[in-house]
């Protein structure tokens, strides 16, 4: 994914801001969603059928219900990883 980088520094920048751990990796992780989500609604690519786009009223593949955006979150897990 092309946001690696910038949230491996999101991170850094959060923690030396002051937060702790749980709570910057919690930030992170709401905005590693948000960012995957905008990746999934900029999709172009492949072309849908035309009796598809009728069917959904546009050509934006992987959208249809937002059952795949809506499915996307962020969970932070604390404690031992036992």
């Amino acid at each position: 994914m092309q946001r690696q980088g910038a949230w491996s520094e999101g991170l850094k920048t959060l923690l030396k801001q002051g937060h702790d751990y749980e709570t910057a990796l919690a930030m992170l992780g709401m905005q590693m969603a948000d960012d995957i989500k905008a990746q999934i609604a900029a999709i172009t690519s492949p072309a849908l059928d035309p009796k598809t786009v009728a069917r959904k009223g546009h050509e934006k593949p992987l959208i249809d219900k937002k059952q795949l955006i809506n499915s996307i979150a962020s969970e932070t897990k604390t404690g031992s990883t036992e």
